[in-house]
């Protein structure tokens, strides 16, 4: 289960699908559209583009374009590699594209199965029989290394349960045109979800989330629906006996706190504080002048200083990156220093110049310097960025308390130990905004029956609006919860206030030794104060029994029982998770971990790790709010 090596084994096969009317010249164009633009690029650099001939990228909206104009200039000589998005735009386009064609020979590929009505379309405004050969491929997500992927349309996806909300068949208002269009919605994102299973050529079994009806049953479903379709048509082998296993959760229902703790590794902060879209930091909107000794930097030009600011962060060619990208910040210091030492140790030894083989080894070793000289002015000015927020925020002490908000209020001892902690916070004037709604949340979701206790202690010290906020999101996570009754989500249900008394009679089923045991074998950041946190995902792929609280498409009219639970637990050696609502690189290093600990992992399982997007803290408050 490796999406970079099915990522590279696509783009071999687009570039490599030989000519059939062209033959005698082989340089090539590649006309992508803005879905797979971000496919192909994340895996595939311009110097192997120009390995493979392809000295043009054109995007099919522009080139469509220009389509209809008399005099536009054709190139007949030469092959267009098409490589675009099943969407009915992009197909348009392309058909607008074929009716005036720029090339003399096209080859179409597509990351999703195109539709036959969609096939019939290309073929009838195909009037110079450019087209020689259509290929579905399946790559309807963005792979961000070997384990980790999300869907290729973010915009689309980004926010799943605000768009879910604003189209829910439970509204008296909407319409039945609006409850086709909420289907459609599910539909793309089943289709994406698929579309990685089918990639990695593993059949499997579905399960969703038992407490997730509205979201990842019918998502599981489409899902289910999708693979043996594939089966039928012979696209995925079925298998009699599985070895892997799709588990659908959602974000809400499964783990709303991780998403809202300060996180601390490398990649995590960067995504945090600075803005990390697939590789690419954009430090224009900091003060930093990254390149400030490089001749090109002193342009005027600001189009071209914001691209120069704009930092490229790929594990496959910045070693220090793939080293550090999920140490802890203490960690990426000290590897930093060692970094930087031994930089400096090859710089006093390359001044060293004495006879003609010390000037041949300098011209050779240069570009080597030269590119290891950037790359530490690249995670200087990133580190030192990273350092100055955490003190002008004054993220230490905001993530210390959230650490022990989540993991040590056990019992009326533990509350009144750490309620002075956590009212200096709101008191602090110098703590933003968000860092005290946040808490707040965090307090709500991982400490509900204390809220009422806590929001008398500092109801003056926030907006009613903000307080209103935290009730409501803490109230409906309780409902969405495994662990509550039938009788007592009612209760909750119908009550307009928090009742100290009503919530003190759960405290068993919530508080008991919740935290005591920490859910994990390992005891990796034991000692770290803010990463005591172990995320429930993390919970979930160490325990035996990991289906438990799951439900299989296969077996819609009953539960499984615990022997069943058991022996499929066992039986799944790779697991794809995924998350509706967006997942995060504190996440992804858990996986990370997992996939390479040989100690507790003795059995050797893979997991797979998916979600409609990648959060940042600010990202998912954002969301929370839209749906509140």
């Amino acid at each position: 289960m490796n999406l970079e090596k099915v990522s590279e084994e696509y783009t071999t096969q687009i570039f490599n699908v030989p000519p059939k009317k062209l033959t005698k010249l082989n340089i090539k164009v590649l006309v992508l559209d803005d879905i797979t633009t971000p496919i192909l690029s994340i895996n595939c650099s311009q110097t192997k583009l120009l390995d493979n001939d392809i000295y043009l990228v054109e995007n099919l909206k522009a080139l469509s374009n220009f389509s209809q104009l008399d005099n536009r200039d054709t190139m007949r000589q030469l092959r267009c590699i098409v490589y675009i998005s099943t969407t009915d735009e992009s197909v348009d386009y392309l058909c607008k594209e074929l009716r005036n064609p720029k090339y003399g020979e096209y080859q179409l590929f597509f990351n999703n199965t195109v539709t036959k009505i969609q096939l019939e379309k290309i073929a009838t405004n195909d009037h110079f029989e450019v087209v020689t050969s259509v290929i579905n491929l399946y790559q309807d997500y963005i792979p961000l290394n070997q384990e980790f992927f999300y869907p290729s349309d973010q915009e689309k996806y980004r926010n799943v349960k605000s768009y879910l909300k604003q189209m829910s068949p439970d509204d008296p208002n909407s319409s039945m045109s609006l409850m086709f269009k909420n289907s459609s919605y599910l539909e793309g994102l089943a289709e994406s979800v698929a579309s990685t299973v089918i990639s990695l050529e593993n059949d499997v079994d579905v399960f969703y989330e038992k407490v997730s009806t509205k979201i990842a049953k019918p998502l599981a479903l489409g899902v289910n629906r999708i693979l043996r379709e594939a089966h039928k048509n012979n696209v995925l082998s079925k298998k009699d006996s599985k070895d892997t296993c799709l588990l659908i959760v959602d974000r809400f229902s499964f783990d709303p706190v991780t998403p809202l703790l300060q996180p601390w590794t490398y990649q995590s902060m960067i995504k945090e504080y600075l803005g990390l879209d697939r590789y690419i930091v954009d430090m224009s909107r900091r003060d930093v002048d990254i390149l400030k000794d490089d001749e090109e930097n002193k342009t005027k030009d600001p189009a071209i200083y914001k691209q120069q600011q704009q930092l490229m962060l790929n594990p496959k060619e910045d070693s220090f990156f793939a080293k550090t990208m999920y140490k802890n910040y203490g960690d990426l210091n000290d590897a930093f220093q060692s970094y930087l030492a031994d930089y400096k140790f090859k710089m006093k030894n390359k001044k060293t110049i004495n006879d003609l083989q010390d000037i041949k080894n300098f011209i050779l070793q240069y570009p080597e310097f030269n590119k290891l000289s950037k790359n530490i002015t690249k995670h200087m000015a990133i580190i030192s960025e990273l350092d100055s927020d955490l003190k002008e925020l004054g993220i230490w002490t905001v993530s210390e308390t959230e650490q022990n908000v989540v993991t040590q209020i056990h019992n009326d001892a533990d509350f009144n130990e750490f309620l002075p902690d956590i009212i200096k916070i709101f008191d602090d004037d110098k703590v933003d905004f968000h860092y005290k709604i946040k808490l707040l949340l965090i307090f709500g979701l991982s400490n509900y029956k204390y809220l009422p206790k806590l929001l008398h202690e500092i109801e003056i010290k926030m907006p009613t609006k903000a307080i209103d906020f935290v009730k409501n999101i803490s109230k409906q996570h309780q409902l969405q919860s495994s662990k509550l009754s039938a009788s007592d989500k009612q209760k909750l249900q119908n009550q307009a206030e928090l009742s100290t008394d009503f919530l003190a009679g759960l405290a068993k089923q919530f508080n008991s030794s919740r935290n005591i045991d920490t859910g994990v074998p390992h005891d990796r950041n034991k000692d770290n104060i803010y990463m005591m946190h172990h995320p429930a995902l993390e919970k979930l792929i160490y325990k035996v029994d990991i289906l438990k609280g799951f439900q299989s498409v296969d077996f819609e009219d009953r539960s499984l029982d615990t022997a069943l639970v058991k022996d499929l637990s066992e039986r799944y050696k790779k697991i794809i998770f995924y998350i509706v609502g967006g997942m995060t690189y504190e996440e992804c290093r858990v996986v990370r971990e997992f996939n390479s600990d040989f100690t507790y992992n003795s059995k050797g399982k893979k997991v797979v790790l998916g979600g409609t997007t990648l959060l940042s803290t600010h990202d998912y408050m954002n969301d929370l709010e839209s749906t509140n």
